[in-house]
């Protein structure tokens, strides 16, 4: 959970060295592999549509007062499923309410698919409302980095040192489901309700969250399961297909720590491009 992770070569700031969120965070590269399938270069899906706009989690019901054979009963179980979905996300947030400022943590993900599966090391850090890191090494020593995501609110950037090539855009939580889940802000909230149905299921010590989009989301994934163990963030399900999967593995967390705004802005030597390949050098207003 050391904040200096990373490779020298590629930036000496604490932010060059994590990162890849190689399947949790939802990348925003239109062209990224599905966060599920462990290709992707942020967990979530990667949709080029804005799926967060509109009055997220409203239902509109039917008049009341309709002469609609039904309309009562239909309107009743609508009711009765909303009051559900927003009690499940209520107890969803209870549980993430443990980190309300920071979270860094190590974590392991494991890639399956149909031609078998892999193993990669990483590292990630969150600090609400609106800041976050995702590293993914090369290999178990951790001293190369596979891919580096990370945001301060305003800006993304994802560096993929293997390719010697990093973009930067405009943040878009709505496009990275993973990491707005994870940072659970009030709009993130709403985004959640409009874009996932929610359920949940117990045992013992651990209760898991399963979140399945909804067809209008536009989100490349089958669903979302967040488990807790204990009353912390145990482990993250990306399904994209029933032969594709990408499991995460939290250990070593620590929470409510302080953490520098540096971390969450990239400052490494190779300049950033924006999505068309044009060049877009970090700019002194970049990291506020």
């Amino acid at each position: 959970g050391n904040n200096n992770k990373g490779s020298a070569s590629q930036s000496k700031s604490p932010s060059a060295g994590h990162v890849k969120p190689t399947a949790p965070v939802g990348s925003q590269n239109s062209s990224a592999a599905s966060p599920s399938s462990g290709t992707t270069s942020a967990q979530g899906a990667s949709s080029s549509t804005d799926a967060s706009s509109g009055s997220a989690g409203v239902v509109v019901l039917p008049d009341s007062g309709s002469d609609e054979p039904g309309a009562s009963s239909a309107s009743d179980d609508t009711t009765q499923q909303t009051l559900k979905q927003k009690a499940i996300m209520q107890d969803l947030l209870k549980h993430m309410s443990y980190y309300n400022k920071t979270l860094s943590a190590d974590f392991t993900q494991k890639n399956l698919s149909e031609n078998g599966q892999s193993i990669k090391q990483g590292y990630l850090e969150l600090k609400r409302p609106d800041r976050f890191l995702w590293v993914t090494y090369v290999d178990d020593t951790k001293k190369e980095i596979d891919q580096q995501i990370l945001g301060n609110g305003h800006l993304y950037w994802q560096n993929d040192p293997p390719l010697e090539q990093v973009i930067k855009r405009k943040v878009n939580l709505s496009r990275l489901p993973l990491v707005r889940l994870l940072l659970h802000d009030d709009q993130s909230v709403n985004d959640i309700m409009q874009d996932f149905t929610l359920s949940e299921r117990s045992s013992n010590n651990d209760t898991t969250f399963i979140l399945k989009p909804k067809p209008n989301a536009q989100i490349d994934l089958n669903n979302i399961e967040v488990t807790f163990k204990n009353k912390k963030l145990a482990q993250l399900v990306l399904t994209s297909s029933l032969t594709n999967q990408s499991v995460f593995t939290f250990s070593n967390q620590k929470v409510n720590l302080p953490i520098d705004d540096s971390h969450f802005c990239y400052s490494g030597k190779i300049v950033p491009l924006d999505p068309a390949g044009d060049t877009a050098p970090v700019k002194s207003g970049d990291c506020v």
